[in-house]
């Protein structure tokens, strides 16, 4: 199952990884938004906005890639034998993830607010299409998968202190 869960996240990395690449190639090599507009949920046929934007975006993609490649790390850290024997190492491990994934549902919000109001920031106001954000969505799940990782990590750290204390007893 370990493996299995390792490769279905090499996967998803790899795909991901791609997306962004090739709208990097879109973007600064053949001028093109539409990748971008269509990440954003945006009509993919809007006038181009500049080159600064386009590379906001983009940074803003890496920084969302990276996140969760930090929290999938955690994640097979989390499955090898050594971490699972240690309280403190697991405990550790389970808040990286958690912060990761926070950080994964900020970098989507970053993307899906600021980033597709400055995609479209240059379209006339009266032929401008608008922008529907809320930020607590379908995307809002990650806080909620956080949340019990968190809880377990304290849960862990406490569990070290008290073998500890325990094995100063015996």
């Amino acid at each position: 199952m370990a493996l299995f869960a390792r490769v279905v996240m090499i996967i998803v990395l790899a795909l991901l990884v791609t997306l962004l690449v090739l709208t990097a190639f879109l973007v600064f090599v053949a001028d093109d938004f539409s990748a971008l507009f269509d990440l954003v949920d945006l009509d993919e046929d809007l006038p181009a906005p500049s080159l600064i934007v386009g590379g906001i975006g983009l940074l803003v993609m890496t920084c969302t890639i990276v996140c969760l490649a930090r929290a999938f790390w955690a994640i097979h850290r989390i499955m090898q034998r050594a971490v699972q024997d240690d309280f403190l190492k697991l405990a550790y491990q389970l808040r990286v993830c958690a912060f990761s994934i926070i950080a994964f549902w900020g970098f989507i919000q970053i993307l899906l607010g600021p980033v597709s109001y400055a995609l479209i920031a240059h379209i006339p106001a009266d032929i401008r299409p608008s922008v529907d954000y809320f930020p607590f969505e379908l995307e809002a799940i990650y806080l909620v998968l956080a949340l019990p990782l968190l809880v377990t990590a304290s849960a862990l750290r406490r569990a070290a202190e008290i073998e500890e204390e325990n094995s100063q007893f015996l």
